[in-house]
């Protein structure tokens, strides 16, 4: 229902602009322009301080649910979880689910599988701590990408916590997302510089093998 989003790029960043909305009434006929939105884009935040790409993790792991797999980096299987993350390359073993290769169209990734009655519960992918640095920006974020293709599907949670103790959530998504790699890009300007950060994904499975996260 209503219009879809409209991205505007290549704005300079700590900048005004009026936005001005219009409509079509026509080939070549336009209505009149709307009184103007005056908005400012955030000054522009430093690079990626922390990146996982999983391609220097190690060797892929069995796709059978209910294996064990670990991998060196930044995040890992949490012991919390009741069966774990695989890391893998190229096409995930069930027709009908994905992803087909990872985001680049090539490389390792992370992913939940679907296929197996072993699997049930929860799912925790856990990072370490990082420590909040700000760099005088006033835009802080946390972004990845997801895959969540089937009809199956289930769902998929961020949580973040200062504490490890008290889980604040950050993001979740569920059901078939298509077969696409979508990217999330979250604020962190809740949290104070300086503030210590855990992160931990939690994936949970649908109700049948075409599913896969």
């Amino acid at each position: 229902a209503g219009c879809p989003p409209f991205v505007l790029t290549s704005l300079a960043p700590d900048s005004d602009y009026d936005i001005y909305l219009r409509k079509t009434c026509g080939p070549g006929r336009f209505s009149g322009n709307s009184c103007p939105l005056g908005i400012r884009t955030a000054c522009l935040p430093p690079g990626p301080s922390a990146v996982e790409e999983f391609d220097q993790a190690g060797n892929s792991c069995s796709p059978l649910c209910g294996d064990t797999c670990s991998w060196e980096g930044i995040w890992k299987n949490d012991a919390q979880g009741t069966f774990d993350w695989i890391l893998y390359s190229g096409k995930t073993p069930t027709q009908g689910t994905g992803p087909s290769a990872g985001v680049s169209g090539a490389g390792k990734y992370v992913y939940l599988e679907a296929s197996g009655n072993q699997c049930q519960g929860e799912a925790i992918l856990s990072s370490g701590c990082f420590q909040l640095n700000k760099r005088g920006s006033d835009a802080c974020h946390f972004s990845f990408y997801y895959h969540m293709w089937g009809p199956n599907t289930g769902s998929l949670k961020l949580e973040v916590s200062q504490d490890g103790v008290r889980w604040d959530s950050l993001w979740q998504q569920s059901g078939d997302q298509g077969d696409s790699w979508h990217k999330a890009y979250l604020s962190l300007s809740p949290y104070p510089d300086g503030a210590t950060l855990q992160f931990r994904f939690t994936g949970k499975k649908g109700s049948g093998p075409l599913g896969d996260i």
